[in-house]
């Protein structure tokens, strides 16, 4: 088993990893559910945290179902483009990355290691981030539910990062991430994985206590260089 550091390919979940949205989340939840469930409790931190890294129609449906009313499919599609105009309105205000992601990312590039970033937001909602915390220029490849039909834990996205970074042994590439999705897409793709220390999952389950569980656990960014 290679070194955390000794991989040739990386790919990174962003949500939880390398961008701290959850409180960016939180808030447009919130202003989703006033919205949309006028009258109904909104949904509490820890459920935020437990249900993020699912493609956010999906979020946006349990979130609304929370209320006690399931939502319609035409509310689905109305309130995630709520929740995503709220979000690109108030991204920058609220929005961070993790502590070393710019520079564990850009050592990784001067490395000559490839990175692809395998995540749930779609383009439209990903792309903007990786400009403005000034990423873009290290990323070989992005996968999203634009661009698969089978996300997370589906191995469909590992294929496709695998095939856009030119990986020809999956032994040389890993996955990371903060859910257990991201654990179990790497493993079904055949390559090892690694659980980010600071993942909100980790706070009510041990390591040990995790299934499956992962090739690393990191407790910096840094660690990857």
């Amino acid at each position: 088993m290679p070194s955390i550091n000794e991989y040739e390919y990386y790919m990174f979940d962003f949500d939880g990893t390398i961008f701290d949205s959850f409180p960016l989340s939180v808030v447009s939840g919130a202003e989703t559910m006033a919205k949309f469930r006028p009258g109904s409790p909104t949904v509490t931190d820890a459920w935020v945290k437990v249900n993020m890294g699912q493609t956010l129609p999906s979020f946006v449906r349990d979130m609304l179902g929370c209320s006690g009313t399931p939502a319609t499919d035409d509310e689905v599609v109305e309130a995630t483009a709520f929740f995503c105009q709220h979000q690109a309105d108030f991204g920058q205000m609220y929005a961070r990355i993790f502590d070393g992601s710019r520079e564990a990312m850009q050592k990784l590039k001067q490395a000559g290691k490839r990175i692809s970033i395998v995540t749930s937001r779609t383009n439209q909602t990903l792309l903007p981030y990786l400009d403005v915390f000034g990423l873009a220029e290290f990323v070989d490849s992005v996968v999203t539910p634009d661009t698969v039909k089978n996300h997370k834990p589906d191995p469909e996205s590992i294929d496709l990062a695998c095939e856009q970074m030119g990986v020809t042994d999956r032994h040389a590439a890993i996955m990371v991430g903060d859910m257990p999705t991201d654990i179990l897409a790497g493993v079904a793709g055949g390559v090892d994985t690694c659980m980010v220390g600071w993942a909100n999952i980790l706070q009510v389950k041990t390591p040990e206590d995790l299934e499956p569980k992962p090739t690393h656990i990191v407790s910096s960014m840094l660690d990857f260089v």
